[in-house]
């Protein structure tokens, strides 16, 4: 896990497995149980965001101020809340990245006017996910996306 952290922040979910909470505050990996299953639209553009450059353009005097959204989402999935977790998501990176990057805040878009549930950037970007009722309308908001996607799910325990 130490080693892991030291190549990437989100590296020890690799070996830790299931739902976690992370933070760079912490660097904790805090388990999450919970039976929530979740159906991805993953958008990958064909260009990459440099993690220095994003952490380089983050705003730290606004970072953190959605705390309660982070402590909802973890609430949420412990009850099984399945609407809530999906209101409480959100990434701080977003606000920077976004304006250097306008093409993922139009990803981010296209995820929710196609039939998303919610959409997120994910990490520092540039890969971009929507969340999806299930399998069959992930494959139909695929084909409205115009970049790579993948269609993928949560696992079983």
């Amino acid at each position: 896990m130490s080693l892991g952290r030291k190549l990437g922040m989100d590296v020890p979910y690799f070996f830790k497995g299931q739902t976690a909470l992370d933070s760079e505050a912490t660097c904790c990996l805090v388990p999450l149980p919970t039976s929530l299953r979740f159906v991805f639209v993953i958008a990958v553009p064909d260009f990459g965001v440099s993690t220095s450059e994003a952490y380089r353009g983050i705003d730290y005097s606004v970072i953190n101020r959605q705390h309660e959204k982070t402590e909802k989402m973890q609430r949420c999935f412990l009850e099984n809340d399945w609407k809530g977790v999906l209101e409480s998501m959100h990434n701080d990176f977003e606000t920077s990245v976004f304006r250097s990057y306008p093409r993922l805040r139009e990803l981010k878009a296209q995820l929710l006017e196609a039939g998303c549930m919610q959409a997120i950037m994910t990490g520092s970007g540039s890969t971009v996910i929507g969340i999806a009722e299930n399998l069959q309308k992930a494959e139909d908001i695929r084909r409205k996306i115009d970049c790579r996607t993948i269609v993928s799910s949560t696992l079983e325990k």
